[in-house]
């Protein structure tokens, strides 16, 4: 009997900028949890696939989320 690979919830832990398109457009939500390091590409790619995005509320994350995501 094969394993089972993946449950309901898949967790990818790799880099985001290694995630194919297919993944990015059907992910539910993007979360972005580092403090440090400004504006990171992934994050602008979240947002421009409609996912739902949570980041750290950095000064940083706030100016690019503003209203359309959670902090």
């Amino acid at each position: 009997m094969p394993a089972k690979l993946a449950g309901e919830f898949t967790n990818f832990r790799g880099q985001a900028r290694l995630l194919d398109r297919a993944l990015q457009q059907n992910a539910y939500c993007y979360v972005r949890a580092t403090e440090v390091g400004g504006t990171h590409p992934a994050l602008l790619e979240a947002m421009g696939y409609g996912n739902c995005v949570l980041t750290l509320a950095t000064p940083e994350n706030l100016e690019v989320v503003g209203e359309a995501g959670l902090t």
